[in-house]
């Protein structure tokens, strides 16, 4: 039994050391070719900061509304109902595509 576990180790980790060499070969080329061409469209990329900082004048009473309601479960569930819309549109009108009684 043990051989057959060795024989399996040893199968896998000639695989995995393959696959690990692949992978950083990959990462190597992205980041040799790739990131050179994308640093001029990054630095066109206008600065946000100023936008963001706008914010800063509801922090209180988003504090305050906080101690109500729980925003961060709140901005979970929205987000949540939104990819279900998302799903469920696509697949609704694949369905009504294909079968025409439903829906």
């Amino acid at each position: 039994m043990n051989l057959i576990v060795e024989f399996f180790k040893n199968v896998y980790g000639w695989q995995l050391s393959i696959f690990s060499f692949i992978l950083n070969w990959f990462l190597d080329l992205i980041f040799e070719y790739i990131e050179p061409m994308l640093e001029p469209l990054a630095d066109a990329l206008p600065d946000l900061s100023g936008v963001w900082s706008r914010f800063q004048m509801i922090a209180p009473f988003t504090a305050f509304v906080n101690q109500w309601i729980a925003l961060d479960f709140a901005f979970t569930l929205l987000t949540a109902y939104f990819v279900f819309i998302v799903i469920m549109i696509p697949v609704k009108l694949i369905i009504k595509l294909f079968i025409p009684t439903v829906g």
